[in-house]
């Protein structure tokens, strides 16, 4: 009877501290739509209710995704891994991404964008298309839930906040 009452205490003590200090377990898998975009130099926040556009990705459990800007009106495709993140003190990240897109929807992006766009940015067609460099963006996951993909913030370029749909 003293054996089986230590193995219970046991157990209860190993299952109420299990995940103390680790990372939340977020799934990923469902639409993520645009809630706020910020700016990287001041730091203001546009909600996505000023917005002239809706942006979402649909991350699916295979690892691929769909992106949707309704300004491009295309479907942006491909697959996603995911990554490591380093653990740095005080950082919000949790889970991180990398999303490799698909080339021909991105080639028709980019005619979408060069017809309608008369100035490019950093000489780059793809820009208002991906965040990111060689076709890829980088999104992670913080503890309060949301998304983010800050792609062009290190150029001082804007930051997007995403939330999940329920």
């Amino acid at each position: 009877m003293k054996k089986l009452f230590l193995i219970a205490l046991t157990a209860v003590f190993l299952s109420s501290c299990s995940n103390e200090g680790g990372k939340p377990n977020f799934g990923h898998s469902g639409t993520w739509e645009v809630v706020e975009v910020q700016n990287s130099w001041t730091g203001e926040v546009t909600p996505a209710s000023e917005l002239s556009y809706s942006e979402s990705y649909e991350l699916r459990g295979n690892m691929t995704f769909t992106k949707f800007n309704s300004h491009l009106g295309i479907d942006l495709t491909g697959t996603y891994q995911e990554v490591e993140l380093e653990e740095v003190e005080g950082s919000n990240d949790v889970l991180g991404f990398i999303l490799s897109f698909d080339p021909e929807p991105i080639e028709k992006a980019k005619e979408v964008i060069e017809s309608e766009v008369s100035i490019l940015i950093n000489n780059d067609p793809f820009y208002f298309a991906v965040y990111g460099i060689d076709l890829q963006e980088s999104l992670r996951i913080r503890r309060d839930g949301s998304m983010i993909n800050s792609g062009h913030g290190i150029m001082d370029g804007p930051i997007y906040i995403y939330q999940k749909n329920k």
